[in-house]
Formats: structure tokens, sequence, C-alpha cells
């Protein structure tokens, strides 16, 4: 009898033994199947983003996110802004269509297919659509900042976009920006970036901003763009991608920012992507269609000024007029500071136009000031020039003054002095030295 009742326990015990580790390896299985789902999340955009190989590798690339906005489709001015700027070998478009409805999705490309066919033929416009497994759950988000959860969602969902278009692009060019879809450039906008990449030749820099404004704009090396990318969407739900952005300057060791002005882009709606957001019209001054800069003869000359710079828009980018656009920006001007030019001979000036301030704005200007002539350069100390045995050839009125010189004499230096104080900075867009044909 109790052998019996031995054998009945044991048989109970081996049954409840295999039925645990039915239920665990069960349970383990359930794990596994949750964790590669969530490792497929993760990882998606190093394995699911077909990235092209380009016969050639352009100068740069822009992505162009895009979904619906209620009440208005601006990516054709966006579009029309870009290619318009000329030779279009050398940009690549790639136009994100991360809209949540795919037939909106279609449709566009159909319709922006139709009207650049030739581009999207040439490879000029590329489309890339994301797969829906490559979002995680947003309804599991974690709240931060105190953001609505609506909010929270945008963002992150922006942030996984963004991973996704810069993966996709990375290759395609030796650099690369993100716009929006409601975005304009300003004219010859490649050639302004070209110079701006040239007067920051010799700094180590990661990212040129060319509009001052969240992530629109931004400039890189194709080589970074997939450690960014890395950064959106490892922090997808902790930070907006603006914050992730200067994280990453940070962690690549970029302590600066270089910011052009005037800007290049700007936006041209009102309507954001978040439909509770609503924008004010961007009437930004910084924003020039034409700078409407005048290039004199301008000879070779030594140039002093009393007025502080905002770096790096210095007086010799202004007078050189190497780089397009090139501006002499300053800060805090009183009453008797001064810009002297001290040409390297005597010249016989036929013409001299100065022009202040921003196109159709009345800010930055000099408000009062004289432009004068002299017979006598004196070099104080090092680097302290001053112009003496002078007259005044002329005072600005609105910002600007041009005189034409009939009773030329042999002139050694030309001053421009302030003689007023005034609250606002003051930008010199053009010193036009025009030189007496002999």
């Amino acid at each position: 009898m109790a052998r019996r009742w031995c054998a009945r326990i044991k048989l109970i015990l081996v049954v409840l033994i295999f039925s645990v580790a039915f239920l665990n390896l069960r349970s383990y299985m359930t794990m596994e199947t949750n964790f590669q789902a969530t490792e497929e999340v993760i990882v998606t955009v190093a394995t699911d983003v077909n990235i092209p190989v380009p016969n050639r590798k352009g100068f740069l690339t822009i992505a162009i996110p895009t979904v619906s906005r209620k009440g208005a489709v601006y990516i054709y001015s966006t579009l029309e802004s870009l290619i318009n700027d000329g030779d279009n070998s050398e940009i690549t478009i790639v136009i994100l269509l991360a809209d949540t409805n795919q037939f909106y999705n279609e449709e566009l490309a159909k319709n922006i297919t139709n009207k650049y066919k030739e581009l999207v033929t040439r490879k000029v416009i590329h489309f890339v659509k994301i797969p829906p497994r490559y979002y995680p759950d947003f309804n599991n988000l974690e709240i931060t900042f105190n953001d609505p959860l609506k909010r929270v969602q945008w963002r992150s969902k922006q942030n996984l976009d963004y991973a996704y278009v810069m993966t996709y692009s990375a290759n395609l060019s030796q650099y690369y920006m993100q716009l929006e879809d409601d975005v304009i450039a300003t004219e010859r906008y490649l050639k302004k970036i070209k110079d701006f990449i040239d007067e920051h030749s010799d700094k180590k820099w990661v990212m040129l901003d060319f509009t001052g404004m969240g992530f629109i704009g931004k400039l890189y090396r194709s080589r970074d763009v997939l450690k960014l990318a890395t950064v959106l969407k490892t922090f997808y739900n902790e930070k907006p991608c603006d914050f992730l952005m200067y994280d990453f300057l940070t962690m690549m060791l970029q302590t600066q920012i270089y910011l052009r002005v005037p800007k290049l882009f700007k936006h041209l709606g009102v309507h954001s992507s978040l439909s509770t957001n609503k924008r004010k019209e961007d009437k930004d001054i910084f924003f020039e269609r034409k700078m409407n800069v005048l290039r004199g003869d301008n000879p070779p000359a030594d140039l002093f000024t009393s007025l502080q710079a905002y770096l790096p828009h210095t007086l010799s980018k202004v007078y050189e007029g190497k780089y397009a656009d090139a501006i002499f920006w300053s800060y805090s001007p009183k009453s008797g500071d001064s810009v002297v030019i001290a040409f390297k001979e005597q010249q016989l000036l036929d013409r001299i136009v100065i022009i202040t301030g921003f196109v159709n704005s009345t800010r930055d200007r000099l408000k009062k000031g004289t432009l004068e002539s002299g017979t006598i350069v004196r070099r104080t100390k090092p680097g302290h020039i001053t112009c003496s045995e002078t007259r005044i050839l002329g005072v600005f009125s609105g910002g600007i003054i041009g005189v034409n010189i009939t009773n030329s004499y042999p002139v050694a230096c030309v001053v421009i002095r302030i003689t007023g104080a005034q609250s606002d900075w003051i930008l010199f867009r053009s010193v036009a030295i025009y030189i007496k044909r002999r």
C-alpha cells in the first residue's frame, strides 16, 4: 500500500515538473517573440531602408518630409524655389511621404511626378515611403516636458520619420540638408551655401545653420548623417528633434553655432503639420530674395573700424566682396564711431555708394552719418589707422549714401563717420568705391 502511494506521488511530481517547464518554455517563447518584435522596430532603420547607390555623388541632398496640412498644400512652391535655382545636376531632392493616409501619399507622389516627370526620371527627385510596422505603439509613450499626449505622439513620429529619411539619404551626396514642405528658398541658394562652406573651411564644424529655425536648413556632411539618425531613433520619445540636434552637436564637440545671416529659407505658410498649431506669417527681415548688393572697384586697402563686429560678419567681408551677400554687421554703435578705408596707393575716385540696413526694412540702417575723404593716413599703433585732412563728401539719408566725385584729386583714405547715437545695430551690405578711368 505504501509503495503504491509512493508511486502515485512520484507520478504527480513528474507531471507538475513537466507542467511548470512547459509553462516556463511557453512564457520564454512569448517573451522572445515580443523582444524580436521590439528589436525589429528599433533596428528597422538600419535593415529596412532601401539605401540607393547613386551613379554619381552630387553636392547636396535636400530631404523634405511631407504630410497633409488642413487647408493648404505648399510643397509645390517649395519645389519650385529649389528647382528654379539653375543647374539641378548638383542636388537630389528626397520627398518623404510621411502622412498616415496612404491615399494622400500616393496622390501627392503621382501629382509631383506628372509635374516634374523629367526630374523624377533622372532621379533628381526621389520618393520614400515608410512601412507601417516601422513605428512603435504611439499610445504607450512616456510624457515628457509636460506636453499633451498628442504633441508627444507628433514629435515622436517626427523624430522617427527624420531618422528614416536620413538613413535613406546619407549616401547620395557630399552634404545633407532637411527642409519642411512649406519652406521656400532664396535666389541662388546653392551658390550661397557653397560660399558659406568656403568661409568656414578653417573651422571644425559639424553643422552649419541657414535659417536659425528649429530643424530646418541645417547642413551636415553626409558622413555624420547616420550618427544623427541614430540619436533621433534612439531618443525619439524623450525629446523634440531640435533638442536632440543640439545634444548631437555637443557629442560631436561643436561648441559654436555658425548661423548665416541673411537666412536662405523661410516658412511660406501658416498651417503647421500639428493641427493644434497655427504659425504667424513669416515676415522675417533676415530672409531676403535680393540683397541689392553693389560691387565697386574697391582697390586694395587696409581697414580699420571702432565698431564691434558681430562675427563672422566683418568689415573685410563686405569690402572684399568675395562671397555672395557678405555683410558687415555691428552691435552697440555710438556717436563718434567710424570706419576707415586706407588705400595701399592714392586713388582718383569717381563714385562711392554705401548701403546699410535690410532690404524693405528700416532695421539696422545708419541713421546719422557722414562720408569723408582724406589725403593723409596715419598708423598710430598696430591695427589702428586714422584718416586726416578730410572733407565731407555727403550725408547718409535713409541709411544710404551715393556721391559722384567730379573734381577728383588723389585720395588716400575714406571715412564713414557715425554722427548720432542709435539703438539699432548697423548692417553694411554694400561698400562700393569706383575708380576714375584715365
